[in-house]
């Protein structure tokens, strides 16, 4: 079991043997394809020459490691794009950042404009629109060290450029910090959904209409003035939106269901998982609804999957390939079902398991080249925040370690993963890969 990850600053406010089950799938090329590619990156071979093994390699071409990769997008016909926040040497202020993947596997940075309502802004999450362009959201402050005030962000990304899009109307929107974000529709018809906290209280907005406004959000019963937001939000193929957050009274996290004509309703999340924190959620292309958190067991969390049907949540197994306990801050899927769950697990490392429609199973980073020649800085936290999947043989994964400078302050070094096809012969930096050890269950 691994002690709370701090996913980002509002992770935290301030004063973050279950039966393994089979998924509905559809029988088709794409699918076929991430099957048999997923057997042989977990250890499938072939009779002759050994075919390229698919692993989840460090990705070495990034310019800037001092800093915190929160999300990763990859826009249709665009260049992939990891989003975050760096406070430059010797200031206090967060800047808002962002990675373009070019030739040759570089990462570049693209300009993204300060916040006009605050000196210090982060990015906490992004989404892909129909229309190809970007979402972003996050928050601004006055100071970082000791704010006083808060206000939401939202930025748009189309044509290679980034620029802030104003987040003013009705409802008081000052004070809030964004976690989550999710659009549906293009142009006039474009709504945008966002959710974050305010003060110590969840908080939800949307921009429909060119404007945006204040969500009536009714509070989770029996929260008895403790801390409680919303980390995500996502539009479901059937037009309805999901919200889910985090709250610590004895029932644990915060879920809500808008079917779009009478607002945010409060719905009834798994049961028996005490102070659930809910991190992530997500939509499969058969509609199936995915939910996952962490909860508490002791003074450790540990993560958790869940799969939505017909208004309820049952929990989904995820096949183990290393000990210990592991959390999960993010979870995406593409077109064609192939999916991912990552996080933190046991060792201060990365965590990510996959999905091609039957079943979730873990896959082993490759390691960083610091590891294996001892130069790597102490690291005090390694956590996976954002990954998108782009077909059966491509996928990324962006995060930060928490480590210690060279006069004991904490700092972010941030790091990227790539999920590509490598052969046989060229895994020296592997893991240690004992194959499938069990399904999920807390380990004490």
């Amino acid at each position: 079991m691994i002690a709370p990850a701090r996913r980002h600053p509002h992770r935290a406010p301030s004063s973050r043997a279950l039966p393994r089950r089979a998924l509905p799938s559809r029988a088709n090329p794409s699918r076929a394809l991430a099957a048999l590619a997923l057997v042989i990156s977990l250890g499938g071979c072939s009779e002759k020459k050994p075919a390229p093994i698919l692993v989840w390699d460090f990705a070495q071409g990034l310019n800037n490691r001092r800093a915190a990769l929160t999300a990763v997008v990859a826009p249709p016909g665009g260049p992939v794009l990891a989003l975050g926040y760096d406070r430059p040497e010797g200031g206090v202020a967060n800047m808002p950042l962002c990675f373009q993947r070019g030739g040759g596997g570089q990462w570049t940075s693209v300009p993204v404009p300060p916040s006009v309502s605050g000196t210090s802004t982060v990015i906490h999450d992004a989404v892909v629109a129909e229309d190809g362009t970007v979402w972003a959201c996050g928050r601004s402050v006055d100071y970082e060290p000791e704010p006083s005030l808060t206000a939401p962000v939202v930025y748009h990304y189309a044509g290679g450029v980034w620029t802030e899009f104003a987040v003013s109307g009705t409802g008081g929107l000052s004070g809030i910090e964004l976690f989550g974000i999710a659009a549906s529709g293009t142009g006039a018809g474009l709504v945008l959904r966002a959710v974050g906290i305010a003060g110590t209280s969840g908080a939800a907005i949307t921009y429909r209409s060119g404007a945006w406004s204040l969500d009536p959000l009714p509070p989770p019963p029996s929260a008895g003035g403790l801390p409680w937001w919303l980390a995500a939000v996502a539009h479901a193929p059937g037009g309805s939106w999901y919200a889910a957050g985090a709250r610590f009274d004895a029932p644990g996290g915060a879920l809500y269901v808008d079917d779009g004509t009478h607002g945010w309703k409060l719905q009834a999340g798994p049961a028996g998982y005490p102070g659930m924190q809910f991190t992530a959620l997500a939509f499969d292309p058969e509609g199936y609804a995915w939910l996952a958190g962490n909860y508490a067991v002791g003074d450790s969390t540990q993560g958790a999957l869940f799969r939505g049907s017909s208004a309820s949540f049952s929990p989904a197994s995820i096949a183990r390939r290393s000990d210990g306990g592991f959390q999960i801050h993010c979870i995406g899927f593409d077109a064609f079902g192939h999916g991912w769950i990552a996080g933190r697990r046991s060792g201060l490392q990365p965590f990510i398991a996959g999905t091609t429609g039957r079943g979730w199973n873990e896959m082993l980073t490759q390691i960083e080249p610091g590891e294996v020649t001892g130069t790597e800085t102490f690291v005090t936290g390694n956590t996976i925040h954002g990954i998108c999947a782009i077909g059966a043989q491509s996928g990324y994964a962006v995060g930060y370690a928490e480590v210690l400078d060279f006069e004991g302050l904490n700092e972010n070094e941030a790091f990227i993963y790539e999920f590509i096809p490598r052969p046989a012969g060229e895994l020296d930096r592997a893991r240690l890969d004992r194959g499938p050890l069990s399904v999920t269950r807390p380990i004490r």
